[in-house]
């Protein structure tokens, strides 16, 4: 098993119906996320992380605050096994939506599921310490607006990552 706590700097977009003019907004991602090994090539990847998505139009600049709880398979290769590809779904948790400082929950579901995916490098610095760059990204599979708004919107989003990677 190994644990990794991560920081990253984000770029997310909402995409759909009745979006011209979106603009991406930037951001920091961070967490905490284990690789569970079921052999010396796959290990299941999950954690816990917070990102920020939303777009920015000229007018206005949407940030939705999501916990993400990632559940990916992840393929560890090359010669030394330093590479890695994951994928899954990532069940994420609303914990707060503006819209230039002014509060939107109401209009946003609590709840959004994304397809996750991701490829990183591994340096290994010891036996029990690495550090990992990544680049992690996540498409809505649902849409991210109340049922009672009848536009269709889901979220994009993608960081580029460092942690690092301690062997337990």
């Amino acid at each position: 098993m190994e644990l990794t706590p991560n920081v990253g700097y984000s770029f997310a977009m909402v995409f759909g119906e009745e979006d011209p003019g979106r603009e991406p907004v930037f951001g920091v991602q961070y967490g905490l996320l284990g690789d569970f090994y079921l052999n010396d090539r796959w290990s299941i990847r999950s954690g816990v992380s917070h990102f920020t998505l939303g777009s920015s139009t000229p007018y206005t600049t949407l940030k939705l605050n999501y916990l993400n709880i990632p559940a990916n398979a992840n393929w560890h290769f090359g010669s030394e096994k330093h590479w890695n590809l994951n994928f899954g779904v990532t069940p994420q948790f609303l914990l707060k939506a503006t819209d230039d400082d002014r509060d939107v929950m109401a209009f946003y579901k609590n709840f959004q599921l994304a397809f996750s995916y991701g490829m990183g490098y591994k340096i290994e610095v010891s036996e029990g310490f690495g550090i990992l760059i990544d680049l992690q990204g996540l498409v809505g599979i649902t849409n991210n607006l109340e049922d009672e708004i009848e536009i269709k919107r889901r979220n994009l989003g993608a960081s580029l990552n460092i942690g690092g990677v301690i062997a337990l």
